[in-house]
């Protein structure tokens, strides 16, 4: 029966298996009400048992899954920074009318957090709200780039390079996608510490250990 529920969805098999703990309940003290004896109180305690195990294991899982992927999350985020922080993004006055291909910012973990399903409690609605406006202002950012890539590439002069940095740099998408970018890190260090593993004094990266937020 085990093996059989592994290949159901989840939330189906949950349904089974409840529905099989109340079935063998009721049957066990039917069985005590018209025999009497241990055997019947003894099967009992065991579907007791059976549903504590069920649910505990399920917490532990619903646990482990959320430090996963809050773990995950923080190191993308964290990548995010070093990104924006680099040099492509903040140009000296010498590299700025240089053609340069850049760094897209990344949202596949971010991504699989909202589609999980481990983050709905009321206590995540703020963690929620800031996950989806970073999800809008990276894809927004990446698709900022892919144009201003085609722009600098239409016409390669280095004015016309210089300008379409310029206007990256110092535009509202950029000053839009650092804002979300550093609200939700430090949501999440404030707030998601202890579950993520991940504070402010971790260091991710030892060749960058001081991110700046």
């Amino acid at each position: 029966m085990s093996k059989l529920l592994h290949y159901i969805n989840p939330a189906i098999s949950a349904v089974i298996k409840h529905a099989i703990f109340i079935m063998a309940g009721i049957i066990a003290i039917c069985w005590y009400v018209r025999s009497g004896g241990l055997e019947p109180i003894v099967t009992t305690l065991l579907i007791i048992a059976a549903i504590v195990d069920f649910y505990s294991t399920r917490q532990v899982e619903y646990k482990e899954k959320r430090r996963v992927l809050l773990h995950a999350l923080v190191h993308e985020l964290y990548i995010n920074l070093n990104a924006i922080n680099d040099e492509p993004f903040n140009p000296n006055s010498d590299e700025i009318s240089k053609f340069v291909v850049f760094p897209r910012v990344q949202n596949t973990t971010l991504q699989t957090c909202i589609t999980s399903g481990a983050f709905v409690q009321k206590k995540d609605t703020e963690l929620f709200k800031l996950m989806h406006s970073w999800n809008q202002r990276s894809s927004e950012l990446n698709n900022r780039l892919n144009l201003t890539e085609q722009a600098m590439l239409q016409n390669t002069t280095s004015d016309n390079i210089k300008v379409w940095r310029t206007r990256l740099k110092n535009g509202h998408t950029f000053a839009n996608v650092r804002e979300s970018l550093i609200q939700l890190t430090e949501h999440l260090l404030k707030n998601y510490k202890n579950e993520s593993g991940i504070d402010t004094d971790s260091v991710l990266f030892p060749d960058k250990p001081h991110q700046t937020l």
